[in-house]
């Protein structure tokens, strides 16, 4: 009997650890309030795969170049396979607009498999052959689709931080590949350039004049990526490297074409930075968040030493740090980027991708200036909390 009770006990255990090994689905709960903004909290975010080698590319005469190959296959194959077999509608990536905007449009272009392949210079060729008695022989030539060129995706998504359980929800409301290529360069024909485009556009649901409502059952979905990790820069930079259009193959106008060279996205018109972090902070400071040490999810942090954090205090100073801290007090110009720890799943019936927020990490931005010259020498970016939903 004893021995019966112990392989229970130890077969209970076995099942309480496998369980709490796995990732769970967690379903959003009902949202009461928006405590970042009253009007939608709408934001354009680039997200960059990390590479996984670098391919040589020999030029003549030239030193070769080296060719990111980036690691997506996860994520990428649950999005395309079923685009390329026609299984899902997806649209051409030829809206510019902010994104209240977008949810007011009620049709989109559509695009075909033909018109995607032709974008990632992909799909059936023909060469020729000359036979000896001077006839054309044609051949015909397949060319895959190098899906390591596809650098990231470019989302539009709305944020929410739930007034009641302080959950914090991410809604993607379309998404767009980016593929990176090499293509001749327009100032020196012998050399190759860095080109990106937007191959297609993924919008899940159509929307109509309000936010649609996200739908998020268990069943619904697969798990893309699990423990996904990257950082979200919160300030306006221009894009260095803008995204390739073919004015002839979008029907984009002259003006509008030579604009997007040199647009500056504007990836926070509808998202309030400093509301968010001083919201992220009163939670923290209130109770209502968990907050860790960076990379020690087991060490809690306490209330006093995270105002010691904010006041930029050092650890070893001979002094009583103060107790309080201020709105007014946040280093909100430092606090420049955050790190999110999410799941990603994938719903196949629509290619809704739906991020589970596990936490976010605080990063600190300090600039460095020599004391005599004023000059500036480095900028250093330190994780400051992390914050557990």
């Amino acid at each position: 009997m004893t021995k019966h009770l112990l392989f229970l006990s130890l077969l209970f255990l076995f099942l309480i650890e496998d369980v709490s090994g796995q990732q769970v689905f967690r379903k959003p709960g009902r949202r009461i309030r928006n405590q970042l903004t009253q009007d939608g909290t709408y934001l354009k975010t680039m997200h960059t795969f990390t590479v996984a080698r670098y391919d040589t590319l020999p030029l003549q005469g030239l030193e070769p170049e080296l060719v990111p190959v980036y690691k997506n296959n996860d994520i990428v194959q649950g999005i395309m396979a079923p685009v390329l077999a026609g299984q899902e509608q997806v649209y051409k990536a030829n809206f510019w607009g902010d994104i209240p905007h977008f949810l007011e449009k009620s049709s989109f272009d559509l695009m075909d498999t033909a018109q995607i392949l032709y974008q990632f210079n992909a799909g059936w060729d023909t060469s020729y052959m000359i036979e000896t008695d001077g006839s054309m022989q044609p051949i015909p030539i397949y060319r895959q689709i190098r899906f390591g060129e596809i650098s990231g995706l470019f989302f539009f998504e709305s944020w929410w931080l739930d007034a009641k359980d302080y959950r914090f929800y991410k809604d993607v409301i379309a998404y767009q590949p980016i593929r990176e290529y090499q293509a001749i360069s327009r100032d020196n024909p012998e050399a190759t350039e860095t080109m990106k485009r937007l191959v297609f556009m993924v919008i899940p649901e159509i929307p109509v004049v309000t936010p649609r409502k996200q739908k998020y059952r268990s069943k619904d979905f697969i798990m893309l990526h699990s423990d996904y990790h990257y950082e979200v820069k919160l300030y306006n930079r221009p894009y260095d490297q803008y995204i390739f259009r073919e004015e002839l193959q979008t029907g984009v106008g002259k003006q509008e074409y030579e604009e997007w060279q040199y647009h500056h996205f504007d990836f926070y018109k509808y998202f309030d930075r400093d509301k968010f972090l001083e919201q992220i902070i009163k939670g923290i400071l209130e109770g209502k968040l968990t907050v860790c040490h960076p990379g020690q999810d087991r060490k809690m942090m306490e209330k006093a030493e995270l105002i010691s954090l904010l006041h930029d205090i050092p650890a070893e100073a001979d002094y009583d740090p103060p107790n309080t801290i201020s709105p007014e007090q946040y280093p909100l110009g430092e606090l420049n980027s955050l790190v999110f720890h999410e799941n990603w799943y994938l719903n196949p019936d629509n290619l809704q991708i739906y991020k589970d927020v596990k936490q976010v990490t605080v990063n600190r931005h300090k600039r460095q200036y020599d004391n005599y010259t004023g000059e500036f020498i480095r900028e250093s970016i330190d994780p400051l909390f992390t914050v557990w939903f």
